[in-house]
């Protein structure tokens, strides 16, 4: 659509998302977007921001969902992001930024969800996330950070997901995740963690979903997990696991499905079912007969539902 149009869009009622996807905006653009007055989301997707626009969206009072994916911006139009008091959920995917760049979006009282992959994490940023304490979702996908990580993290007690994947994340700071007892669900997929982080996560009681794929956990690590009386979903393709570990998950009592491909653990093993997509262990293995003849491959939403 050429972007002039949406002078156009504004005639029609109501426009409550609008997506912008592998293009150049223009300050024109954002001119026009401040008059959808029903305006709940706004998503760019693989777009370019000109420098010289003024994100002046404070002019869209019903504006909640605000996101860039793969669309950098620079620090004066975040700042200009800061002012959208209402926004709950807010990505910030592939920013640039150094030092504590998060500061003006930490005064964001209502941010409830937020993603920052691909952002740098170090150099002072965690000092404005850890006073981001109503923060119930976080995802932190390939996300550059260090040891001042971990602490702003236990300070964030509401989380209830977090996602840490592919990151350098590793035991030493999976102790201060101690403290997230409301979490549900955890990605730590292709970090550096081994057998000791998981006496640290036996301790989060609300655990469901527990991502620990690719990393260098194994027998003796799943054991400790057996303290995980609500786990539902565990996956561990790529880990160190074998047989041993079958009989520890299979009383587990909550535990539904584990994710097993690039494993050692068999074939052969009861409860084993084998997809194109990936292979998966069912506890029960009446569940595993019923699903046997799928196609499907089980998987995990790291979000809010």
């Amino acid at each position: 659509m050429d972007l002039r149009q949406l002078e156009y869009g504004r005639l029609y009622v109501p426009v409550e998302n609008i997506t912008f996807s592998h293009t150049t905006v223009r300050g024109f653009a954002f001119e026009q977007i401040a008059h959808f007055s029903c305006l709940e989301r706004l998503d760019f997707q693989d777009c370019r921001i000109d420098q010289e626009a003024m994100l002046a969206l404070h002019a869209n009072p019903r504006l909640t969902n605000l996101e860039f994916w793969h669309t950098p911006i620079t620090l004066d139009q975040l700042q200009n992001v800061a002012t959208c008091v209402g926004i709950t959920h807010l990505v910030l995917d592939g920013t640039n930024f150094k030092g504590d760049w998060l500061r003006g979006v930490s005064c964001l009282a209502k941010l409830e969800n937020l993603v920052l992959n691909n952002a740098d994490l170090t150099d002072g940023a965690t000092n404005s996330l850890g006073r981001m304490k109503q923060l119930t979702w976080l995802q932190l996908s390939h996300a550059k950070i260090d040891s001042t990580l971990g602490p702003a993290l236990a300070s964030l007690e509401k989380l209830e997901c977090l996602n840490l994947g592919d990151t350098s994340f590793d035991d030493k700071g999976t102790k201060d995740l101690i403290a997230l007892k409301r979490l549900t669900i955890l990605s730590l997929r292709s970090t550096d963690i081994t057998d000791n982080a998981t006496a640290a996560l036996a301790n989060l009681p609300n655990l469901r979903q527990l991502v620990l794929d690719d990393t260098k956990v194994g027998d003796k690590g799943v054991r400790r997990l057996s303290k995980l009386q609500k786990l539902a979903t565990l996956d561990i393709r790529g880990t160190l696991v074998t047989n041993s570990c079958l009989p520890i998950l299979a009383a587990m009592p909550s535990l539904q499905s584990v994710l097993v491909n690039r494993t050692r653990i068999s074939e052969s093993a009861p409860g084993f079912v084998g997809f194109l997509e990936g292979d998966i262990w069912y506890p029960n293995q009446a569940r595993a007969k019923e699903v046997g003849s799928c196609k499907g491959v089980g998987s995990l939403y790291l979000g809010p539902e």
